[in-house]
């Protein structure tokens, strides 16, 4: 049951991980298109580069502003996301320094796990309810780990 329920959420996310540079005084999008609503979660961490502080923004599909932060070195988002094309932007035009940035986006279809859940919805406390959810904490703190053995590896370089 367990497996099954691992293996319905591995189709139903999509993940997403970026370690990139964006040059001082310049900006960097990248864009994601939904088909579906889906629940979005996310991070940036600055790994090197000056001040290691850099702004994000992420647009939805009527330009309406969904997330921003300005002049941090990290940050986390989470929000409902309607069909259409999102912006995930990142401003470094307040330097003169490139910044080299880690980027994680994760989507998951809210309709394609609602039917996936409901076609195996274990008995109210079982087992299976209870593994289901703690495999979703220890999904949480690999993706934290991960964010930060990269950003550690960076730092060492």
């Amino acid at each position: 049951m367990y497996i099954r329920l691992i293996a319905a959420l591995a189709l139903v996310a999509c993940v997403l991980g970026y370690s990139f540079p964006v040059a001082g005084g310049d900006s960097l999008c990248f864009y994601e298109k939904y088909d579906a609503p889906h629940r979005v979660d996310g991070s940036f961490s600055v790994t090197r580069g000056g001040d290691l502080l850099v702004s994000m923004a992420i647009k939805g599909p009527d330009r309406s502003t969904v997330y921003s932060a300005s002049n941090k070195s990290d940050g986390r988002f989470s929000f409902s996301a309607d069909a259409g094309e999102y912006s995930f932007c990142f401003d470094n035009s307040g330097s003169h320094q490139a910044r080299t940035l880690i980027f994680h986006v994760e989507g998951v279809d809210v309709a394609k796990e609602a039917a996936e859940a409901a076609a195996d919805k274990p008995e109210e406390g079982s087992i299976e309810q209870e593994m289901g959810q703690i495999g979703e904490v220890l999904d949480s703190i690999a993706d934290q780990q991960r964010e930060m053995r990269e950003r550690d590896q960076r730092h060492r370089n």
